[in-house]
Parts: structure tokens; C-alpha cells; sequence
């Protein structure tokens, strides 16, 4: 008598899903009847964030609004910085809140010891901000530096010897190679201040480079804690919900490239 014993083996396939998160150290936002102390637009609030320029807006003459540095929704008198139609920075350049929110997590690149220009001007020095990542050399800040700056353009990358991170919370990974993926085998992380509470001190902490002698600042990967109007704990969120189905769709402006700018 033969026995045939037959086995089934059954495949379960399990299929996982990345969320990815984008985080933002402030906000512009965007105000009503050409007067930074003006209700908010959240027309056109929305809509700038929705193409990327939730901290920065571009060049326009006939917009009024403010950089929102700690989310709760208005200018805030003496902290924050607001701008009215006619502005002429805002009209001639656009604006950038990273520059205006200390807030704002910023890596600042220094060829100088101690990240001090108590020496003298650091032709070198070159910050960059927020959630940035990619390759230095084609961002639009540096490229924009080395347009007017032959010298900053041929020699600042390899000058920089000191990086300093000006808030604890915020960190970035530095690699030597174009494309972030540590060829070399020398990345390294660096941190913002030890302080327990993020914003808690803004002093910074100053490290110094540890690539590869040769290799060179080239990409950054930065890590910041969040602030987004998206965010459920944002102080406008539910503002938020009730106007994003509001917005047009349009190509971002304030950059080249169609990213944010850094």
C-alpha cells in the first residue's frame, strides 16, 4: 500500500508603507487688505504652502503678511517680523522667515576656529536652514552666493572647517560625497545645543568637521523638530482643514528649481 502525503504552504505577503513627513520651522503667512496687521488669508496661506513656499515667499508687490516663528497664527509685537504691500524687500527679492525666526533651525558653515569671526571677516561663512538635504553646491543660497563671489564659489567648500548648530533639536549629517550615501565612509552628525528644551538656547554649538582631509563639505542631511499648520498641533490647524480644499494649483516661484528655497 502507498501513501501519498501532500503539503501546502501558503505565502503571506506583507506590504509596508513609508510615510514621510516634512517638518517646518516657520511659516509665512499671508494677510488681507495689504497690511501685515490684517486678518489672515488663508487663501492664499495655504496656497503658498501647498507649492512650497511655507517659509518663504516670493518677490511680489502686492502682498502683505508676516513670518509666523511659533505657530500660534499672529504677528507677534517685537518677535516676528511682518511686511506690507509696497515692501520693498518683499517686492524686489522675496522673503525668507528663516532669516527672521530664530527659531528657525540654521547650520552655519564657518572656515574660522571656534565658529567666531572674532578674527576677522569669514570670507567663507554660509548658513542654510530648516529640513534642507542635497548636494551644497546646488543649492540655490550657494549658487546664488557664487554668482557675485568667484572666490566664495571656488573655494568655500573646501575651507570649511567648523559647523555650528544653534538649537538643541536640530541636527545635520554631513557626507563628502555629491550624493549623501557615505562612499567614503566618514559621515558624521552633528547637534544643536544640549539644552533639554528645544528653543531653549540659542547659543549654538560649534564642532568641527570630520570628513576625510580632501573630502570636503559636498552633502547635508538636516533633522528639525516640527512646526506645520498640517500638523494637528498647530494652533490654526483646524483653520487649516477648513480652507486647503480652497486653493488653485500653480508652479512655486520663489525658486528656480521649483523647491523650496533653503
Amino acid at each position: 500500500i502507498t501513501t501519498t502525503s501532500t503539503t501546502t504552504i501558503t505565502t503571506i505577503t506583507t506590504t509596508s508603507t513609508t510615510v514621510t513627513t516634512v517638518c517646518y520651522g516657520c511659516q509665512w503667512v499671508e494677510t488681507n487688505n495689504c497690511s501685515k496687521k490684517s486678518s489672515i488669508n488663508w487663501r492664499a496661506t495655504i496656497e503658498k504652502h501647498k507649492v512650497g513656499e511655507y517659509c518663504a515667499v516670493s518677490q511680489c508687490n502686492d502682498t502683505s503678511g508676516f513670518c509666523d516663528c511659533n505657530g500660534n497664527g499672529k504677528l507677534d509685537k517685537g518677535n516676528e517680523t511682518g511686511f506690507d504691500c509696497n515692501d520693498f524687500k518683499l517686492a524686489r527679492y522675496g522673503v525668507n522667515c528663516a532669516e527672521y525666526c530664530p527659531t528657525v533651525c540654521n547650520f552655519t558653515f564657518y572656515s574660522n576656529k571656534d565658529c567666531t569671526q572674532a578674527s576677522g571677516p569669514d570670507p567663507y561663512i554660509f548658513s542654510t536652514y530648516g529640513d534642507t538635504s542635497g548636494t551644497v553646491s546646488k543649492m540655490k543660497s550657494f549658487l546664488d552666493r557664487a554668482k557675485t563671489n568667484k572666490d566664495f564659489k571656488e573655494n568655500a567648500i573646501k575651507e570649511w572647517k567648523y559647523v555650528k548648530v544653534n538649537l538643541h533639536g536640530c541636527k545635520v549629517n554631513i557626507f563628502s560625497d555629491d550624493e549623501g550615501k557615505n562612499i567614503n565612509n566618514d559621515d558624521g552628525i552633528y547637534t544643536g545645543a544640549t539644552d533639554e528644551t528645544f528653543r531653549g538656547n540659542e547659543s549654538g554649538k560649534c564642532s568641527p568637521l570630520k570628513v576625510k582631509a580632501g573630502g570636503y563639505v559636498r552633502f547635508i542631511r538636516a533633522t528639525i523638530p516640527c512646526m506645520d499648520i498640517e500638523h494637528a498641533s498647530h494652533a490654526n490647524h483646524e483653520k487649516y482643514l477648513k480652507h486647503k480644499d480652497e486653493v488653485s494649483h500653480r508652479n512655486n516661484t520663489f525658486t528656480k528649481d521649483g523647491k523650496p528655497s533653503r
